[in-house]
């Protein structure tokens, strides 16, 4: 926020996208999306060494770990195609 902007960059994004997340069922309108999650993240910069990234839902403004993010996409995808859902038993196929 400045002195000019009452709202920050990040909280006006945040709104906008939060109006076309959120689409439950395929006849829910054609414009919105399942779910809009925004990254932000601290660049490499000379010298620098604390990199941030971070998940956030447009819709609560939570804050996400990369573990969750990719919990809900699978939530999302099992909901939407239960006749080829995604089990947690894959999770560990990767360490075999």
């Amino acid at each position: 926020m400045t002195q000019g902007r009452p709202i920050s960059t990040f909280q006006r994004a945040a709104k906008l996208f939060a109006t076309i997340s959120g689409r439950d069922e395929y006849i829910d309108p054609g414009e919105k999306f399942e779910n809009v999650t925004m990254m932000l993240f601290q660049p490499y910069t000379e010298g620098e060494t604390n990199l941030q990234v971070k998940l956030v839902d447009t819709e609560t403004r939570r804050e996400m770990t990369e573990q969750e993010y990719f919990s809900m996409l699978r939530e999302i995808f099992n909901n939407r195609n239960p006749h080829a859902a995604i089990g947690e038993e894959n999770d560990n196929s990767e360490d075999e």
